[in-house]
């Protein structure tokens, strides 16, 4: 039952087979002027923000003369991460193109590259965001075509530990052009917050979050003065290598890890996927959650999202989702570092096919390393994590979850990756407490949930040491919302879905009437017990900035329909076979702040 899901702009990911291609949408323009063919090492730089655009992939090459050149990814959002196949820094690759030679159109690409809510402070000086990102970065752009490389993966069977037990690292405070760090930014407190076993340090919260498998040993000198030719972090990192390269302590560090001015770069960390390069804002480098996520990119781990690829950093009970209350790694990121690992392994035909269903009891993620539960579809690989279930206790590590949404609840997650060394998102599908049964609802990661036909009780019960869980098929008889808990009875669902069909609809022209009171359904009276469709309610702030509208041709029956309330700012709602969900975008938040 494992989907093959195409990457965005027909980016396609063979990993078995190690290679990575990518073509742009044949409506861009890069398509119908003179193409090179170059190949290159790139350089691959995964630029966080933390804010609400999707982060992007800073991408560069050398030409043949040498220049440092910045590829841009045509169609896709700017070199949005989502939107582009499994990159890896240091690989080879023979890409399809041509260089923007105008300078306007060049920087107009810049700028779709950059995080324009980080560059809010310098758009406020008066200069065009275009202008802004060009006068910063330097480089020429190349815009692709299409991309192909090997991937660079050893094909393994998901055992390597991505992440070493000694890790040597050099820690550089650098003040480029004349910006200087901030006085606090001191050698000491840079040492204390990465290498001492200080609480809350960086040393002290990998020892932790890898149950004593990995830490760091290092050194930090600086400030060093420098000046580099361009305001980009590859270039700047460049800059540093030159005034450092005679330096043993460089030269024998796995790890560069650079600290910057705020108002040097725009991002607040920046990792490259794989390799050994990681900068930092000075106003982070006491927050080891923020060493956690950029190494974690160079130990080729991407960031925990929500149900979709849109949904970045949203699984904030995982150091790799936003930044920088102290987390460890969710179950997913833990194994493919080494320091976790399955315990049982199912398929999804064998759940749907248990006369009983299948009774589990999943430890704590925090303090046992043999925690996750692997879900596969009948004709995948053994190294194919299709769902994963893990508890999130609040013993070990897992308790910095205290007092949060995550603690001692049952998470359900996707994963698309083949082996540990795929830099692949993790998607939180679901959290799940104690004595409450769901229908598991997997994601095709761009806008909808899929019915997995699988039903997930939790038991009641006290332990934050373990939980016990049911797995089961779901019954003819289950709503969406409100599923019968496993081991109840009743007969089970056909275990393929009904093809879905959705009547043409045209929106019309009159608003319906906002109400500013609490919770509002509007509904016109009709005989028969049916109503027109108008699924949408107000409540409190929300009620100003809402309109309805509806069609009186098209009615539910109120015997047969489902009603759902999203719990919450970003919920989603399940259509069974012949129902219809009505979808609302919301700009405000639930405390009435505008997004």
């Amino acid at each position: 039952m494992r989907r093959v899901i195409a990457i965005s702009l027909l980016a396609a990911l063979q990993a078995w087979g190690e290679l990575v291609t990518w073509t742009a949408p044949q409506t861009e323009p890069v398509h119908r002027r003179l193409q090179q063919t170059l190949t290159v090492q790139l350089n691959v730089l995964k630029k966080d923000t933390f804010g609400t655009a999707p982060p992007k992939l800073d991408v560069s090459f050398r030409d043949a003369s040498g220049r440092l050149v910045q590829a841009s990814f045509s169609g896709s959002e700017g070199n949005a991460g989502r939107k582009l196949p499994n990159l890896r820094h240091g690989m080879s690759a023979t890409i399809v193109g041509s260089e923007q030679s105008d300078t306007t159109q060049a920087n107009a690409l810049k700028a779709q590259m950059e995080d324009t809510g980080l560059l809010s402070g310098r758009l406020a000086r008066g200069q065009t965001l275009e202008t802004t990102a060009g006068n910063l970065d330097k480089r020429p752009v190349f815009e692709v075509a299409s991309f192909t490389a090997e991937s660079g993966t050893s094909g393994s069977n998901g055992r390597r530990m991505n992440a070493p037990a000694e890790n040597k690292a050099i820690v550089v405070l650098f003040q480029p052009c004349g910006n200087t760090l901030q006085a606090s930014v001191t050698q000491d407190r840079v040492r204390s917050a990465l290498f001492s076993n200080n609480d809350n340090s960086f040393n002290q919260a990998l020892s932790e979050c890898s149950r004593g498998g990995s830490q760091f040993t290092g050194e930090v000198v600086g400030p060093i003065d420098g000046c580099p030719s361009s305001e980009d972090y590859f270039t700047t990192y460049e800059a540093i290598h030159a005034l450092m390269t005679k330096d043993t302590r460089w030269q024998e560090a796995r790890y560069k890890m650079m600290v910057l001015p705020s108002n040097w770069g725009g991002s607040i960390g920046v990792g490259t996927v794989g390799g050994g390069l990681t900068w930092y804002d000075e106003r982070y480098v006491s927050d080891p959650v923020m060493y956690l996520h950029e190494v974690g990119h160079n130990w080729r781990l991407h960031h925990a999202n929500g149900p979709y690829a849109y949904q970045e950093y949203q699984d904030t009970s995982s150091s790799m989702g936003y930044c920088c209350d102290m987390r460890c790694y969710n179950f997913l990121h833990s194994w493919q570092l080494g320091f976790s690992s399955y315990f049982r392994e199912l398929s999804h035909s064998e759940i749907l096919n248990s006369a009983t269903g299948i009774s589990l009891t999943i430890p704590a993620l925090g303090s046992t390393a043999q925690s996750g539960v692997k879900i596969l579809s009948d004709n995948s690989r053994s190294t194919d994590a299709y769902i994963v279930l893990s508890f999130r206790g609040t013993t070990g590590y897992d308790r910095h979850l205290i007092g949060t949404q995550y603690a001692n609840k049952v998470q359900v997650s996707h994963w698309d990756g083949d082996n540990t060394q795929d830099a692949q998102p993790t998607h939180l599908l679901h959290t799940v407490a104690r004595d409450q049964t769901i229908l598991i609802s997997d994601t095709d990661r761009d806008s909808n949930r899929v019915s997995t036909q699988i039903k997930l009780t939790v038991k009641p019960g006290s332990s934050s040491s373990s939980v016990e869980v049911l797995l089961c098929a779901k019954l003819t008889s289950d709503g969406e919302s409100a599923p019968t808990p496993c081991g109840d009875g009743g007969t089970a669902a056909p275990t393929t879905t009904p093809a879905r069909t959705v009547a043409p609809t045209t929106s019309p022209s009159t608003p319906g009437t906002t109400v500013a009171s609490d919770w509002t359904s509007y509904f016109l009276s009709s005989p028969a017990g049916k109503m027109p469709v108008a699924a949408l309610g107000c409540k409190d702030n929300f009620c100003s900035y809402m309109r309805l509208r509806y069609r009186t041709d098209i009615a539910f029956n109120t015997a047969t329909g489902t009603r759902r309330e999203v719990a919450g700012d970003v919920s989603s709602a399940i259509c069974q076979s012949s129902q219809l969900v009505t979808k609302v975008s919301v700009v405000t938040n639930s405390d009435g702040k505008g997004y």
